[in-house]
């Protein structure tokens, strides 16, 4: 992962890929690998958990969580340009060049200012195979398409 021990790593593969023009390929060390089928059995894990009552209160408290890391992450964080997306009060789709976990904070800073009470997004079914927080929080705060 880009925060810790394969930072460096992390970057000269992003380097590597950037040069090849190749913009669409794994650079992180060590990332989860998922077969078809495994990827069918984690998005069916996924829609089944959903439903449940004890997924909906783990994902309020995740939401709260990453709430509270999103604004102590980007306290100094300017956003500017918000006047041209002020007016859209349907949905958006939002892209974000995402190396660090934490950089989708300041997409969720954006939502939050606009007045978005929800922020959905699509990740990756193996980021649903990595250890610890980072697959609760892929697990309670994302969601998922094959």
């Amino acid at each position: 992962m880009i925060i810790g021990e394969n930072k460096g790593k992390v970057i000269d593969n992003i380097k590597q890929a950037t040069e090849e023009k190749e913009y669409n390929v794994k650079v992180e060390v060590n990332d989860p690998e998922v077969t078809n089928s495994e990827k069918k059995e984690i998005i069916n894990k996924y829609l089944v958990n959903k439903r449940k009552i004890s997924y909906k209160a783990k994902n309020e408290l995740a939401r709260v969580t990453v709430d509270i890391a999103m604004w102590m992450e980007n306290r100094g964080t300017v956003i500017k340009g918000i006047e041209k997306v002020e007016h859209i009060k349907t949905g958006a789709i939002i892209t974000n060049n995402h190396f660090n976990p934490v950089d989708s904070t300041i997409i969720r800073k954006l939502t939050k200012k606009l007045g978005k009470r929800t922020l959905f997004i699509v990740g990756k079914e193996a980021n649903m195979a990595m250890d610890g927080l980072i697959r609760v929080y892929h697990e309670l705060c994302r969601c998922y398409t094959s």
